[in-house]
């Protein structure tokens, strides 16, 4: 299956740091292998978790001031052997480390041309996935796989195991009103069949709150395309392209994923307790 990284928001809550910096590439500090503290751009443990899921085909979707992302995927051998001239092998190991999954793998960067949210650029991957399934995942938000529960490896099991048009992850939260919301109804244990998407609602139905991570069969172009453009945002949403597919009776299957901790960086706020999380996850 091929992995769509969708990394083309502006980034405006976090001004004034983002203003040159892609939200997705501001520093999360972690421990490598040796016990070591080092920084590494959030959009990097994205592409870590699905790698380590066994993802090889990905597509980043990318925007305007977003070339940094490009710069920071492409393997850079002249950099690296300038790190071991100057006896900085620990250095040039991290980066080798990146650059053999990069090699391993086939990566590609769309360009969103305007930012007219996630509906529009998801539509960019169509000649990507073209008509097979794919996974989504937004890459300023991540939930962190344990030994309990990898949100990934799940998703991609209820998908196969029921056939449904698309898989969503789910998370409860304390504020609805703040999040796109799942109406559902469960079949089993932590699988849910959706009936209706609410985005940011007033009077919420359900705490149940879409976070980073979809699987969806390519049906999702069509119905993305049919909703347009939403007329209070202004913006393509994928979530009505979502209920599209609810509306033609096509099935879309959620997972509940709260027992992982989920870190994001939309926001000063979430970025600050991302970096706390991240650091209690070690």
């Amino acid at each position: 299956m091929k992995a769509v990284i969708l990394a083309a928001g502006l980034g405006t809550r976090l001004l004034p740091a983002t203003k040159e910096v892609p939200k997705e590439m501001l520093p999360v500090f972690l421990r490598d292998k040796r016990g070591r503290l080092i920084a590494k751009p959030f959009l990097h443990l994205v592409f870590d978790v699905l790698y380590d899921s066994g993802f090889r085909k990905f597509a980043f979707i990318i925007g305007r001031g977003k070339r940094t992302i490009e710069d920071y995927f492409t393997p850079d051998r002249e950099f690296v052997d300038w790190l071991k001239r100057r006896g900085k092998e620990d250095l040039a190991m991290l980066l080798e480390e990146l650059y053999e999954r990069l090699r391993s793998s086939f990566t590609i960067f769309i360009n969103q041309p305007e930012p007219l949210g996630t509906g529009n650029a998801l539509l960019y991957a169509e000649p990507f996935t073209d008509q097979e399934p794919f996974l989504l995942h937004f890459g300023d938000d991540l939930l962190l796989p344990d030994v309990r529960l990898n949100p990934v490896d799940r998703l991609t099991q209820v998908f196969n195991e029921t056939g449904a048009e698309a898989v969503l992850a789910l998370k409860r939260v304390k504020d609805p009103s703040k999040y796109g919301i799942a109406v559902c109804e469960r079949e089993y244990k932590d699988i849910y069949r959706v009936s209706r998407i609410e985005e940011k609602p007033k009077f919420a139905k359900s705490n149940l709150a879409l976070v980073s991570l979809f699987i969806f069969k390519s049906g999702i172009y069509d119905a993305i395309r049919s909703v347009g453009v939403d007329k209070v945002t202004g913006e393509v949403m994928l979530t009505s392209g979502i209920q599209r597919l609810i509306d033609e009776g096509k099935p879309v299957y959620a997972v509940d994923v709260s027992g992982v901790r989920r870190v994001e960086v939309g926001s000063p706020q979430t970025y600050r307790e991302a970096l706390q999380t991240i650091e209690l996850n070690e």
